[in-house]
């Protein structure tokens, strides 16, 4: 029989960017643009939000939540 899991892992997309010392041609400065992609344990969507609000809302850099989705995994194995 499967145990019942409460907390679960979410896929957090966090889409981020910031200005360049460089310009483009108009001379407007450049973006630097990446996403950071975290697996977050939580028991919900909106908790595994939050907590991605929570580690960005201190950072300098431009940023947003893209996503947020239930994973498939089961948990994580440490050595």
């Amino acid at each position: 029989m499967a145990k019942e899991v409460e907390v679960q892992y979410f896929e957090v997309v966090v889409k981020r960017q910031r200005e360049t010392d460089k310009e483009d041609r108009a001379g407007n400065p450049k973006m630097e643009k990446w996403n950071d992609k975290w697996i977050v344990h939580a028991k919900t969507s909106e908790e595994a939000n939050e907590i991605a609000k929570n580690y960005y809302s201190g950072d300098m850099d431009e940023w947003r939540i893209a996503s947020v989705k239930e994973t498939q995994y089961l948990g994580v194995l440490n050595n």
